[in-house]
């Protein structure tokens, strides 16, 4: 909760304590209001409703104040994202030029660092592409509308409402959990400085060479790429749904969060596709053997513990693998045939899981491998763009009584270190 959310919930909450004395001296000497308590409670009683107006307003605007509105899943995510540990989040990176640029940890709103220079009301991002077929019916839809439509026939999402939705594509997504850090793009490319190397180090003797090394820092560059989405939706459902709002939002943040992991994971970094933590030179690596093996203990976590340790990496955040995966190492054994104990070095790890990482992959003469990434996922960033657009796809679909919306988001993935994250490979059923 907000520290402005958390200091009106308060506020009000004193104010019905007041009232509620109010009730509690009448009710004790067996009276009504007298005139004096009648105004006293009147104007209480607006001091409150101006409250609910007030926290009702950064609610709807901000999805990871507003629990009511998320499901029990993502308040789950949630949940993740504040246990995470957060240590060795750098909260501020500095561009080429050495600019500050603010990077935000999971636990952080995307939506607190989009300007609120127009007020949208109760608008949501879901009653806004309602209001794209069907027509504006309030104040606030019809000036959102009117301001963000383009030239080309499209919408672009106005920034409080496409900041809700990156925040509820941010709480389903399974590297967020991990750790993983968003970057704001305020334009196409965006260049940050990073440490490549440690510096040369050394005890001087008296008039020798001073050593030195590679160059100590380098930069990384997100370039904005252009992932699409599309949903397909009855007229009858748009039309007569009462919580179509709420599923035309969870329709895009599902299908948007999945393929960001995939490809902050596995992509193939070959335009346009970003280069995902699997095939970024420099990783670590830890194989099950030259055809894959099947999981029998916990060893291979420890020993890719250990490879990260040897780089000097931070100790992982997450491992991440395919529910398959997870299964098995939760089905491990000791000889008297108990549950085998994680041991003290990886008790606290978060092992999570998604559908995102094949079961499917070749080592060898196997091709039902499967793969974990371990790390400190806070060396993950991904870079977002706050424009959204979206087009309505009328005569595409009208044969078949529907309406498709294209969603447009541009996103980057860059790591920070490659030496944070290693890989386990070939593990088989």
């Amino acid at each position: 909760m907000s520290i402005e959310l958390k200091r009106l919930k308060e506020e009000r909450a004193a104010i019905v304590e007041k009232m509620q004395y109010l009730i509690d001296t009448a009710e004790k000497e067996e009276r009504t209001f007298n005139s004096q308590e009648r105004s006293k409670w009147d104007h209480l009683n607006n001091q409150v409703k101006s409250y609910d107006t007030d926290i009702k307003e950064i609610e709807r605007n901000s999805p990871f104040d507003n629990l009511d509105e998320l499901t029990a899943n993502e308040i789950g995510n949630l949940s993740a994202l504040s246990n995470t540990r957060t240590s060795n989040h750098q909260s501020t990176w500095n561009d080429k030029n050495g600019n500050a640029i603010h990077v935000l940890p999971p636990e952080k709103r995307f939506s607190d660092h989009i300007p609120k220079e127009r007020n949208y009301g109760d608008l949501t991002f879901g009653g806004y592409i309602r209001a794209m077929v069907l027509g504006a019916k309030t104040e606030s839809e019809q000036r959102a509308l009117s301001e963000s439509t383009d030239s080309a026939g499209g919408f672009t999402v106005p920034e409080p409402l496409a900041a809700q939705i990156i925040d509820r594509l941010r709480a389903k997504s399974v590297i967020m959990r991990a750790g993983a850090q968003t970057v704001p793009m305020t334009s196409d490319t965006l260049s940050i400085a990073r440490l490549a190397s440690d510096p040369a180090t050394g005890w001087h003797v008296e008039n020798s060479l001073v050593p030195n090394s590679d160059p100590t820092f380098d930069n990384v560059t997100f370039t904005a790429r252009t992932l699409i989405s599309l949903v397909i939706a009855s007229r009858e459902l748009v039309e007569d749904s009462s919580n179509i709002n709420d599923a035309l939002s969870d329709a895009f943040a599902n299908a948007l969060a999945l393929e960001v992991d995939r490809v902050a994971l596995l992509g193939s970094g070959t335009a346009p596709e970003p280069r995902g933590i699997k095939n970024v030179a420099g990783i670590g690596s830890i194989s099950m053997g030259t055809n894959g093996a099947a999981i029998t203990s916990y060893d291979e976590l420890l020993d890719s513990w250990q490879t990260l340790a040897d780089s000097n990496s931070e100790v992982p955040t997450a491992a991440i693998m395919a529910p398959r995966t997870q299964t098995t190492y939760g089905k491990l054994k000791d000889t008297t045939n108990q549950p085998l104990r994680k041991p003290d070095m990886i008790q606290d790890l978060p092992m999570l899981t998604t559908t995102q990482i094949p079961i499917n992959e070749t080592q060898g003469t196997a091709t039902n491998a499967s793969s974990v990434l371990i790390g400190d996922f806070s060396d993950l960033m991904v870079g977002v763009r706050s424009s959204f657009r979206i087009e309505v796809l009328r005569e595409r679909y009208a044969d078949n009584f529907q309406y498709g919306f294209m969603a447009h988001l541009r996103a980057d993935i860059q790591l920070a270190h490659a030496e944070s994250f290693c890989e386990i490979i070939g593990i088989t059923p």
